[in-house]
């Protein structure tokens, strides 16, 4: 089941969508927004189980999904947690180069995840960075394949918007 959150409100609308990412159904019967369906997960899971289903099965009032009209899954979390705070992240940007963060891409590691991350590793390794922070109306596109080389959850597309204030 995939779960994912139409714009609109300040929390999104719960929405189920197909494995295939091609089509997508309101979750409303099971919960308005993901944060409801979090806050009431075990009432809500044979809800969405039941839409989940009903949509593979192509037995409901389905429409298309199209990526850009979601945002975020949890638009507006309780809690922000920085990844690069942790442990791990600190301890996979010092590995060395065995595969580790310190190999160049054209090594044939595929990329990096985290820009502040590469630049960490490039001052380390040539004393300065060498890549440029994002600037605004650059775009910024990730998305996860499966082995079949489709898309597993959607992918994320943003432009960079300038900062004003």
């Amino acid at each position: 089941m995939k779960l994912a959150s139409l714009r609109g409100g300040r929390d999104g609308a719960l929405t189920v969508v197909s494995e295939d990412l091609a089509w997508r159904l309101g979750a409303e019967a099971a919960a308005p927004t993901m944060q409801a369906a979090f806050d009431d997960w075990d009432r809500c899971e044979p809800l969405r189980w039941r839409l989940s289903e009903g949509l593979e099965a192509a037995a409901v009032d389905r429409r298309p999904f199209v990526e850009r009209d979601f945002a975020a899954p949890s638009p507006r979390p309780y809690q922000w947690a920085d990844g690069s705070a942790y442990v791990n992240h600190v301890r996979l940007l010092r590995r060395g180069p065995d595969g580790g963060p310190r190999r160049p891409i054209e090594a044939g590691w595929a990329g990096y995840s985290c820009i502040a991350g590469l630049r960490t590793v490039e001052t380390t390794a040539w004393g300065a960075p060498a890549t440029d922070f994002l600037r605004a109306g650059e775009r910024v596109r990730i998305a996860m394949c499966g082995a079949d080389g489709r898309s597993i959850f959607g992918a994320i597309d943003q432009q960079v918007e300038p900062v004003h204030g």
